[in-house]
């Protein structure tokens, strides 16, 4: 009877000083449930998602492929912040973007992906320019052919002080006099986004100035200016 007593004093002893071991509970972290993308510029965009319970911070992940080449861009370190900005992003290109949430090591499963694009700039533009004889008031027409541009509204011209939009890749019946003359001509591609309008650089497709010559540059057609009291025309007539 001593004998035993003994012994479950012996592991009662034993157990006191290795103490009962506990399991340490897994660490883990919600998934971002809403993702939405805003831009800020033609070069810039602001991420904003839903606050994830428990998140010590957010990872945010760049890519050109919908499916796959995602990089982290940034590093978000409060789980109270939920937006983030992301800059100089390239003009033409699409760009996707994904967030997840961090909580220590565990990291949570990825948002939905969303999408942004930026709007190019016009490398080339065909000018086609027509000159009505002397006799006729030394009237011109202009006739603007930009290269296309993906995923654009339309395109601004800029001539004589004034910015106008237009939807089709060209314009005509440009008057260039009435006292004054244009100097430079310039377009440049728009595109509309429920945060605004993002816009391409402006690209100067010629300098127009009284008794000289259009210059020719590339695809562009010569004519004359002849005077300062012309008006604007129909190509179609000519």
């Amino acid at each position: 009877m001593k004998k035993l007593l003994s012994v479950v004093l012996c592991l009662v002893m034993m157990v006191s000083a290795v103490g009962i071991p506990v399991i340490a509970e897994a660490a883990s972290v919600g998934k971002v449930s809403t993702l939405k993308v805003t831009y800020t510029s033609n070069s810039a965009v602001k991420l904003k998602w839903n606050k994830v319970k428990g998140a010590t911070g957010y990872q945010v992940f760049k890519s050109t492929n919908k499916s796959k080449g995602f990089k982290k861009v940034k590093t978000v370190n409060k789980g109270k912040a939920v937006t983030a900005a992301v800059k100089s992003l390239k003009k033409n290109k699409t760009y996707y973007f994904k967030v997840r949430a961090v909580k220590k090591s565990a990291k949570g499963k990825f948002s939905k992906v969303v999408k942004a694009s930026t709007v190019g700039t016009i490398k080339s533009c065909e000018v086609l320019a027509y000159d009505v004889s002397e006799d006729e008031g030394g009237f011109v027409g202009i006739q603007l052919f930009p290269e296309n541009v993906s995923g654009i509204s339309g395109y601004q011209i800029k001539y004589w002080g004034g910015t106008y939009d237009v939807t089709e890749p060209w314009i005509e019946g440009i008057c260039f006099g009435c006292q004054d003359y244009p100097g430079a001509v310039k377009i440049r591609a728009y595109k509309k986004t429920k945060s605004g309008r993002l816009y391409g650089a402006w690209k100067t497709v010629y300098n127009l100035s009284i008794g000289k010559k259009i210059k020719t540059y590339k695809n562009v057609k010569a004519s004359y200016w002849y005077g300062i009291n012309a008006q604007a025309i129909d190509l179609d007539e000519i």
